[in-house]
């Protein structure tokens, strides 16, 4: 009997290699994601040292009104950074989650492939044994029949 050939071979290598972009794709989002969180985290770290300072030079320094203005000012553009980079954090969560939808789509396009090159390999299996099966069947009975 012949060799056993799946002719969808094609298409589960188009799948595998989808599913290998899904995956390098969802990887690069989640490294953008992870890079704008430690942006956000200084960001957050710059806020709490500049709060720190300003609340240090009122204890030792007589602050006036044009100093109490500036510093409202310097905290209060952090914390306009820190909206934007929170919104751009939930964006990014966002792209992430499409790009592991997109993934498991890709996935369970492939493997329901796989499924049925193993369905068909079985199928194949079967009619070789089958196939065995008869050619014993026939020698058996050649043998039978001399003796």
């Amino acid at each position: 009997m012949k060799k056993f050939v799946f002719k969808l071979e094609a298409l589960l290598k188009i799948r595998k290699r989808q599913e290998d972009q899904a995956q390098t794709e969802l990887t690069k989002e989640r490294r953008i994601l992870q890079q704008e969180k430690i942006k956000l985290f200084d960001l957050q770290d710059l806020r709490v040292n500049a709060q720190a300072e300003f609340e240090e030079q009122k204890s030792k320094y007589k602050i006036y009104i044009q100093d109490l203005l500036i510093w409202n000012e310097y905290l209060s553009q952090i914390d306009k950074r820190i909206e934007q980079q929170t919104a751009l954090i939930k964006n990014q969560e966002d792209i992430v989650k499409k790009a592991l939808k997109i993934l498991e789509e890709a996935i369970k396009k492939r493997k329901v492939v796989e499924m049925l090159k193993e369905k068909r390999l079985q199928q194949y299996n079967l009619e070789l044994i089958a196939q065995e099966q008869i050619v014993l069947d026939e020698l058996s009975l050649s043998i039978f029949t001399r003796a």
